[in-house]
């Protein structure tokens, strides 16, 4: 009976001491890159960035349009994929920055000139790499397919 007295106290010491110093969220630490916020323009590294693809109306949605690049990842099966890194570099090989995406589009604000992209699949283990250089058009906006060695459906 001491014990079920003991295990009651314990329950309503940790509920009173939760309530007077309530936990918080930890922001989520991001080992590769900027971990992107979906549907929300940012800039990185000069670059204005926008993580989307999922959602209602995500797909459609007229704010888009304005981005030359639109990077979208996917497996064999042409299926889209989320969970990437991605890496965006000048055509010199200079570095421009690096994020994380949850969503299977990645949208950049590039301007004119030659561009190289590689995203590496961090959801799903042995995804792998997938890399393309492109030149962002004068207008309209161009699909960059990165699409990674899995089979449909993984």
């Amino acid at each position: 009976m001491r014990f079920a007295y003991a295990a009651i106290a314990a329950f309503i010491a940790g509920g009173v001491a939760g309530w007077l110093w309530p936990a918080k969220a930890q922001p989520m630490l991001d080992v590769h890159g900027q971990h992107m916020p979906m549907d929300t323009p940012v800039p990185v590294g000069g670059v204005q960035a926008v993580c989307t693809g999922v959602g209602q109306g995500a797909e459609n949605d007229p704010r888009w349009q304005s981005f030359p690049i639109r990077l979208v990842f996917s497996n064999k099966g042409g299926q889209f994929l989320s969970g990437v890194h991605v890496e965006l570099a000048a055509e010199g090989g200079k570095s421009l920055g690096s994020l994380d995406c949850d969503g299977p589009w990645v949208l950049l604000g590039v301007s004119s000139g030659t561009y190289r992209v590689s995203a590496t699949l961090l959801s799903q283990p042995g995804g792998g790499t997938a890399s393309a250089t492109f030149t962002a058009p004068s207008s309209g906006q161009k699909r960059v397919e990165l699409q990674f060695p899995l089979a449909q459906n993984q």
